[in-house]
């Protein structure tokens, strides 16, 4: 026997934007959603049916600080869900949870080039500090593996601090880009010993994005592009008992863009974890165990576009 779960979901938002004086502007929302989730055992038994409406609001403002530099707060709030796993060992097995309100505040700075174009020589870059507190949810009971020996259900929150930063530019053929992120994520609340204080399993404390390219002088069309994305380790489990090591991939490629036939042709090439690394690329821990996802091995792909 399995669970048939349904779940439809009807949203309608407004939200409003409006300038104060010369350089100060505010923006405020609401988005109000009805969720209806049924579940059904494929027996024809246990049926469950839950639904509810929530009301969840966005206010921001921004101002102008000069020289393309725009500064900007935010606070809004969002809807987090969780379904029982479907596990003859769980009471409520198949079954939605509760779905309760996630938080969050950001306040950060941007700056934009002043040319229109978007390929114009000159740096776009962005920092922000950022809170959010999301529900989080706990199995309780013996969870021995005998039949209802466990319930799934709400147990205090994660709460997510961080400073992310990145920038992208253009100087003549060169052109390239960098992002990070630090965060601070940390269990509370729970009623579970010793989870109080932990990290939440499959978040990692930092982690890096980075991109360069080049167009040759001499060779029309052509440019060369390297990337490299890492990430700090990460908790497999909710007790951190068990991490996996962080790691960092380089991929590199080549893009050819030419004119022929009345058409516009784009012809890439690039090769994909470069050095052929082995890692785990992430560590979910859902429906009571923990799954490990590995790097995609050493991969060569080859594609050509045409724009007519």
């Amino acid at each position: 026997e399995n669970t048939n779960r349904d779940e439809a979901s009807d949203e309608l938002f407004v939200r409003h934007s409006a300038p104060i004086g010369e350089r100060w502007r505010v923006w405020s929302g609401l988005r109000w959603t009805q969720v209806d989730r049924r579940s059904v055992r494929t027996d024809g038994s246990e049926p469950t049916d839950a639904s509810r409406s929530f009301a969840v609001p966005f206010v921001a403002a921004s101002v102008q600080l000069g020289g393309g530099v725009l500064g900007y707060a935010s606070a809004g709030q969002g809807i987090e869900t969780e379904v029982a796993p479907n596990r003859p060992q769980f009471s409520n097995a198949g079954q939605p949870l509760p779905a309760l309100r996630s938080r969050q505040w950001e306040i950060g700075l941007r700056a934009t080039r002043e040319a229109a174009a978007p390929d114009a020589d000159g740096l776009d870059w962005n920092v922000a500090l950022f809170d959010i507190v999301r529900p989080a949810f706990g199995d309780f009971g013996a969870c021995d593996g005998n039949a209802g020996s466990c319930t799934r259900r709400v147990d205090g929150e994660a709460r997510h601090t961080g400073l992310e930063a990145g920038a992208e530019g253009r100087a003549g053929p060169w052109s390239g880009g960098a992002s990070v992120m630090l965060l601070r994520a940390r269990r509370q609340g729970s009623e579970i010993a010793g989870i109080n204080g932990l990290k939440p399993a499959n978040v990692p404390e930092s982690s890096l994005r980075a991109f360069g390219a080049v167009e040759p002088a001499g060779w029309p069309g052509l440019e060369l592009r390297a990337a490299v994305s890492a990430s700090s380790p990460r908790a497999v489990l909710p007790d951190n008992s068990i991490e996996i090591p962080g790691f960092a991939q380089w991929d590199v490629g080549v893009a050819q863009r030419l004119r022929a036939a009345g058409a516009d042709w784009t012809l890439r090439a690039g090769v994909d974890n470069l050095f052929d690394r082995r890692a785990w690329r992430e560590s979910p821990f859902q429906f009571g165990h923990a799954y490990l996802y590995p790097l995609a091995p050493r991969t060569v792909r080859v594609s050509l576009q045409g724009d007519f």
